[in-house]
């Protein structure tokens, strides 16, 4: 072998070893970057779930702070609290909804001045109204300008109404003649865990108030001496870093004659 040939091997031995080099430092690039993408998963996962439990924390705090006769309760009446629980900051606000309409209790009347205060025109929340009465009426005969199911048929629906009480509110959503703007009225301004009549705390004026206590004022009279219930709808939002979570829950309160034995049942859980 003579010297030119020898540095030609030497040459190509040296260009294997760097491109060997060449690989392996991808390759190590490549594993590195796996890494790194793995270790920011685990950190979003974790503060997800931190978060999360962040919220589902704060909706049993918010609940604890609204009960009745609480030292230091809260006001039911969806002012924001903030709270830091653990390492997340949340916000959390409590609503009682006594202050709203039932859409299982109350009549078509009360039911527009809801949707007229939402700037509903007036006659077709009263029509509209009268169709969410018919949804879970039991009676075969259908309200002024209601709907039953021949009506349904009509329009071409392949259902009707299920003549039952409302499970959730988004069967509101399949009414005869609803609109998103109504169903967003609805959202906002009724309920389907409401105990008694509304405490009439809520409304927005005077009008709308003398509208709503003619209107249930027409109503049957609730039992003079009632059980002590209260529904809540607690909402909370935490977040972890970048991490966000949402909890949403109606939870019932009984409340005995003496005031010292309290019970609670979750309605709703999202």
């Amino acid at each position: 072998m003579n010297q030119r040939t020898a540095n030609r091997e030497r040459g190509y031995a040296l260009l294997m070893v760097l491109i060997a080099l060449g690989l392996v430092a991808i390759l190590l690039g490549v594993l590195e970057s796996g890494a790194r993408e793995d270790a920011r998963t685990a950190i979003g996962l974790r503060d997800q779930a931190e978060a999360q439990a962040a919220a589902d924390g704060a909706i049993w705090t918010a609940l604890w702070q609204v009960i009745p006769a609480h030292t230091s309760a809260w006001t039911a009446d969806t002012s924001p609290h903030d709270l830091m629980i653990g390492g997340a900051s949340v916000r959390v606000a409590a609503e009682d909804l006594a202050d709203r309409v039932d859409l299982n209790r109350d009549s078509a009347a009360a039911v527009a001045v809801v949707l007229r205060g939402g700037g509903i025109d007036p006659g077709i929340a009263q029509a509209v109204s009268a169709k969410l009465i018919d949804w879970r009426s039991g009676n075969p005969n259908k309200e002024p300008l209601g709907a039953k199911l021949p009506d349904y048929r009509a329009a071409g629906l392949p259902y009707g109404p299920p003549n039952t009480d409302y499970e959730n509110l988004g069967e509101a959503e399949l009414v005869l003649g609803m609109t998103p703007a109504i169903a967003k009225i609805l959202a906002s301004g009724v309920t389907i865990y409401a105990f008694g009549q509304p405490q009439l705390t809520a409304v927005r004026n005077a009008l709308e108030l003398e509208a709503l206590e003619t209107a249930l004022h027409s109503q049957p009279v609730p039992p003079t001496n009632p059980p002590v219930v209260f529904f809540y709808s607690l909402t909370a939002r935490a977040q972890t870093g970048d991490a966000v979570a949402f909890r949403h829950a109606v939870v019932r309160l009984d409340i005995d004659a003496s005031n010292q034995g309290k019970f609670w049942r979750v309605m709703d859980w999202d």
